[in-house]
């Protein structure tokens, strides 16, 4: 058994050890280097948090100088001209209405759906899509973040608000949309944005429920190398490859891809060789411009 004067001297030795190692960095605390780096730190946090104003002035300038730099009949800010744009690049409304036939059938798949359920259109544009939609007695509300194309969707009698998507969506009860649709809006957000979108897409859409996204298609030469770029609001095109994968990442089992817009500048491949470079080529020319990947949120068995 150990005695008690030695449990007690060996517990004073300890302490004063842990005393003297205090002391020690107690001392180390006061050297004139550490005290310069606190000083450099709290320079440093000073001169981030100017910086952050000066780039939140500047941003502001920006949407100022851009508004003021526009010139033109309705022109003045960046809704006018994106409005313009699309007018311009696009297409006539009745053009676009044109080709939305194709995607009736994925539709007529979702009226056993619950009727009280609606139809989202994400970036409802002019709204082309939802005119089709509630000429085929299904009810559609389309968002927008541009107030022109909300302006323009309203005067037709359109249901459809500005709003930004992940904050609409996020708003959104499980299984409370029938179908989302988006026609080119994938190819202007960022990974992450369009992932969470996706993601958002699935949680909202009702069992049975469909996600129709048309975007440009890469793997069409003219495209992937020169249209695409045409919009400067483009991030970056999207292989239909690629969106099959993202979509089965959050939990899209299946899904069809449609070639949609083909091009009509091409003969097709008619009198080019069945094989070889030639024949590669002339598939990269004839391929539709754009694409649709086509998906339904399984059913609860």
């Amino acid at each position: 058994m150990t005695k008690p004067d030695s449990s007690f001297k060996k517990t004073t030795s300890q302490w004063s050890k842990i005393k003297a190692s205090w002391r020690g960095l107690k001392k180390i605390r006061r050297l004139p280097e550490l005290d310069d780096l606190q000083m450099q730190n709290q320079q440093l946090k000073r001169e981030i948090d100017r910086l952050r104003a000066s780039l939140e002035e500047l941003k502001r300038r920006a949407e100022t100088e851009w508004d003021l730099a526009l010139d033109g009949p309705g022109a003045g800010t960046f809704d006018d001209f994106y409005f313009a744009f699309e007018e311009h690049f696009r297409g006539s409304r009745e053009l676009v209405k044109s080709r939305l036939g194709i995607y009736l059938p994925y539709v007529e798949r979702i009226r056993g759906i619950n009727a009280s359920l609606g139809f989202l259109d994400i970036g409802c544009g002019r709204g082309e899509w939802l005119e089709f939609l509630k000429e085929n007695n299904i009810a559609a509300r389309g968002i927008d973040l541009n107030q022109r194309m909300i302006d323009e969707t309203q005067a037709r009698g359109l249901e459809s608000e500005r709003a930004d998507v992940l904050t609409f969506l996020r708003k959104l009860p499980d299984d409370s949309l029938c179908g989302i649709s988006g026609f080119h809006i994938i190819e202007h957000l960022p990974f992450a944005v369009l992932m969470t979108v996706l993601a958002e897409a699935r949680r909202t859409l009702a069992p049975g429920g469909v996600l129709i996204l048309e975007t440009p298609n890469p793997e069409n030469f003219i495209v992937g190398a020169c249209n695409f770029y045409v919009d400067p609001t483009h991030h970056h095109p999207i292989l239909p490859a690629a969106l099959g994968f993202m979509l089965s990442q959050v939990g899209f089992k299946q899904y069809e891809c449609l070639q949609v817009s083909l091009p009509d500048y091409l003969g097709g491949t008619e009198g080019v060789p069945s094989s070889g470079v030639l024949k590669a080529l002339a598939e990269h020319m004839t391929v539709g411009q754009d694409y649709a990947m086509i998906t339904f949120k399984p059913r609860i068995n």
